[in-house]
């Protein structure tokens, strides 16, 4: 959360700069920000849904595992 929460702000900081017509490097410190904002949403995105995903899916497989052993040797 706190990782959209930092992205939400430089956008919120692009779109400042986005509207400052006054200076042009304004417009390619944009650019980059935009840049950033765009590479860096996707790269951790992807990684961290592919991450708790597989994170999820090993807990769950060990979890059922372990509860299905349990249960065989309970009895």
């Amino acid at each position: 959360m706190f990782i959209f929460l930092f992205f939400f702000f430089f956008l919120a900081f692009d779109f400042f700069l986005a509207f400052d017509f006054f200076l042009a490097f304004d417009f390619f410190l944009a650019f980059f920000l935009d840049f950033f904002l765009i590479f860096f949403l996707i790269f951790f995105l992807i990684f961290f849904l592919i991450f708790f995903l597989v994170f999820f899916l090993v807990f769950l497989l060990v979890f059922l595992l372990f509860t299905i052993f349990l249960f065989i040797f309970k009895n």
